[in-house]
């Protein structure tokens, strides 16, 4: 019988992966250490996290642990014994990779380095999904984007994904650990909370207040719904090759302007104000390519941006209601 282990399961991506898992008959613990990384105090977040735990992770056995912490690591898998582990926990934001960089590197390659090597202590061994990101490639120099393409990762937190890719193929193989690699790409849906350009839109959409753009209104991201995600996720470990590296994203980018105009359709008196943003900025990115996905996974997205975004919105307003008390008198 499969037995999941999601290590970093807690969080955004992570959770709903949980829940997929569940309601689909499989057997699945998560592990998580529970980090914050410094975004705390609000109530909404407070909100989104305790939705989270309740609508994701009900009654999904939650053990806590580290996973730069290679003994308690090795301890948990020897007792869950997984058939198949998904490491999610990598420290998720670029800016937090730039400001942070030494705990970057240790949470990104040196943590899922230990996860391959707990995996590899098992007598029987656990297949390995590392979930990575499309800010391996950097700037894409052609659309759609395929998985072979050169990688030219722009910045430190593209630049430790590619690192850790690179390590754990390294070590995969002579450790007899199936390894399949995902790449995602801008993944957006309830439960986020960590400021994502999709979660700050519906948010402000939700709360009546302005949305403050920061880039280009024709920068253009694949973005894709956590729905998805986990669904590609899912896929990946039961039927990924060893060695397969798969885009998981929706396969069709949207500029800002554009995404913009979707979510004011649901809330028209949605008010949004420029502000600069980073010198640097973020790579040129757009559409990737999913063919190889459709191919040896099976799998599709189902999700278009105008329903994911009118699902995410419902699900933004409806938290807004709860923590705003009805007036009086």
């Amino acid at each position: 019988m499969a037995q999941f282990l999601l290590v970093g399961g807690t969080g955004f991506i992570g959770a709903h992966l949980a829940r997929r898992l569940a309601d689909h008959g499989e057997d699945v613990t998560v592990l998580d250490a529970g980090f914050d990384y410094g975004r705390t105090g609000s109530e909404l977040r407070r909100a989104i996290l305790e939705w989270r735990r309740r609508r994701l992770l009900a009654d999904v056995p939650v053990l806590h642990g580290d996973a730069r912490d290679a003994a308690s690591l090795r301890d948990i898998a020897r007792r869950v014994r997984p058939t198949h582990i998904v490491q999610l926990a990598n420290l998720p934001l670029a800016d937090l990779a730039a400001t942070d960089p030494a705990r970057a590197r240790a949470s990104i390659v040196g943590g899922s380095l230990n996860v391959l090597r707990a995996a590899a202590d098992l007598p029987r061994r656990p297949s390995l999904v590392y979930v990575s990101s499309s800010m391996v490639y950097g700037h894409f120099d052609r659309e759609p984007m395929p998985e072979d393409a050169p990688k030219r990762p722009h910045g430190p937190y593209g630049q430790l994904k590619l690192a850790a890719e690179r390590t754990l193929a390294a070590h995969a193989a002579t450790a007899g650990v199936p390894l399949t690699i995902v790449r995602p790409s801008a993944v957006y849906g309830p439960g986020d909370v960590h400021g994502r350009v999709l979660q700050r839109l519906v948010d402000a959409a939700a709360w009546g207040t302005p949305f403050v753009l920061r880039a280009e209104p024709e920068t253009r991201l694949d973005f894709t719904s956590v729905h998805d995600v986990a669904a590609g996720l899912h896929a990946a470990a039961l039927g990924g090759a060893s060695g397969g590296v798969y885009n998981i994203t929706a396969g069709h980018a949207h500029s800002l302007r554009a995404t913009i105009a979707v979510v004011r359709r649901h809330t028209p008196a949605l008010q949004v104000v420029t502000a600069p943003g980073s010198p640097q900025g973020p790579p040129r990115r757009g559409t990737l390519d999913i063919g190889q996905a459709r191919r040896e996974l099976g799998w599709a997205p189902r999700w278009t941006l105008r329903d994911g975004l009118a699902a995410y919105a419902t699900f933004a307003e409806k938290l807004a209601c709860a923590l705003v008390p009805d007036p009086v008198g």
